[in-house]
């Protein structure tokens, strides 16, 4: 499987394989955030967690999702998200996740891991949504591959998925961008739907 990683931005990438789709991606990762912060103390997860998420076939346990309002409300006030009209479902990723590894053993992680891992483990390879042979991922740091890390890079290009490319679509940089991030991360929902509107 060939994996394309590309910064998330309309000027350099616009016309790129599921541009859109990505941009749809980080849209639905804001209100995902949304819905865990809401579940108040214990129930959210940090700023300093990255997120990710890949388009997946439709099916029971990961419904044909309703495209972002990125200036109306989280659907259904904050409840289950809505069904119908993307033409894929989303398995979604989280560093913080990762975390439990150590305790609960996740296939894949070798003791750590990062957003995207998750989201790959969590769709399941078969199941990514990849018509005329591209597949799309969002994740908001892009891939590691240096001395240290968890060699997300290395990682989603052994996968291997024939034909399939996937095309991984970041917006900060790693680990220079964490802080840029973060710091996004804690910005309400109308300020993050407006600034993915300028990508």
């Amino acid at each position: 499987m060939p994996v394309i990683i590309r910064h998330l931005d309309t000027a350099t990438n616009g016309a790129q394989p599921r541009f859109a789709d990505a941009i749809e991606l980080a849209r639905q990762c804001v209100d995902q955030y949304q819905l865990n912060i809401s579940l108040g103390p214990g129930g959210g997860i940090a700023n300093g967690s990255c997120w990710a998420a890949v388009a997946v076939n439709p099916s029971p346990d990961f419904p044909n999702l309703t495209p972002i309002n990125p200036v109306g409300a989280i659907p259904n006030g904050g409840g289950v998200a809505t069904v119908g009209g993307l033409g894929y479902g989303i398995a979604f990723g989280n560093s913080q996740i990762a975390t439990i590894a150590a305790n609960v053993p996740v296939p894949g992680f070798n003791g750590g891991g990062h957003a995207e891992r998750v989201a790959i483990n969590t769709a399941g390879l078969p199941n990514l949504h990849a018509p005329g042979n591209q597949a799309v991922m969002f994740v908001q740091l892009h891939p590691c591959n240096g001395p240290g890390t968890h060699q997300c890079q290395a990682w989603l290009n052994g996968l291997g998925l024939g034909a399939v490319t996937l095309n991984v679509y970041y917006r900060f940089a790693y680990p220079g961008g964490v802080g840029a991030m973060t710091t996004w991360n804690g910005q309400g929902r109308a300020a993050q739907q407006a600034d993915i509107g300028t990508w």
